[in-house]
Parts: structure tokens; sequence; C-alpha cells
């Protein structure tokens, strides 16, 4: 927090590390202007972008907020044991075959939802 040498109102500065410099990431004039957690520094790989954009659609319909209010939490890449991309139910029959795919945390910085996703248009949250 930096205060105006004039007595101004104080701003927020969030630095993000890029490349060995620190940049300014973000300035708010307090904790509202920025989002709970502060920035996202996860970094999507551009193969599962199309999979993040139908998870964020579903989670802005779940949660009933607009997709652009949401972002990534976390994303890993996940070798799901069976087709059941770990959400096995119970009496369900799943195909024994690993099944690459991703765990992927989205928030609208109150709730976060975890969707396990396949490498197709398939998720699921458990």
């Amino acid at each position: 927090v930096s205060s105006n040498a004039w007595g101004g109102d104080q701003r927020l500065y969030l630095f993000v590390q890029q490349d060995g410099a620190w940049l300014i990431d973000q300035i708010g004039s307090g904790p509202g202007d920025i989002p709970v957690g502060g920035p996202s520094d996860v970094t999507i790989p551009a193969e599962a972008q199309p999979l993040v954009d139908l998870v964020l659609q579903d989670a802005a319909a779940t949660l009933g907020v607009d997709a652009s209010s949401l972002s990534v939490a976390a994303i890993e890449t996940v070798e799901w044991p069976d087709a059941s991309l770990g959400c096995a139910e119970d009496g369900g029959v799943y195909a024994q075959v690993v099944s690459p795919g991703y765990r992927i945390t989205v928030t609208d910085g109150t709730t976060s939802l975890e969707y396990h996703t396949g490498l197709n248009d398939a998720f699921v949250t458990c």
C-alpha cells in the first residue's frame, strides 16, 4: 500500500514476477477492487482452453453468475484410473482404461467448484 505524498487516496498494488523483473499486475483503491485471492497466475495449456471454456460455462450456470466473473484457481494434468474421471458413482460401470484429462478448479471469489475432465468434451463435478 502506498500513500500519495500530497494526502491523496491510498492504492493497493499487486506485483507479478516475470522474466526476473517485478511488474505491476493490478492496481486498486482497496481489497474490494482486486479479486479475492489476488490475481490468477494459473497458466492454462492451450490444448485445455476449450475444456476450460466449457467448464466456466457450466460453473456460471451452476452458480448463477456471469462466466466473466469466474476465474481458474487451479488446473492440473491428471491420468484418471478409469472412464469415471475420478468420480465413480455407486453401481456405475466404467471402462477400465487410463483416461488422461485435467482437474480444474474455478471460483467466483466465494465459492469454488472442482471439475474432472477427459481430453474430449467430457467433464464431471464430484
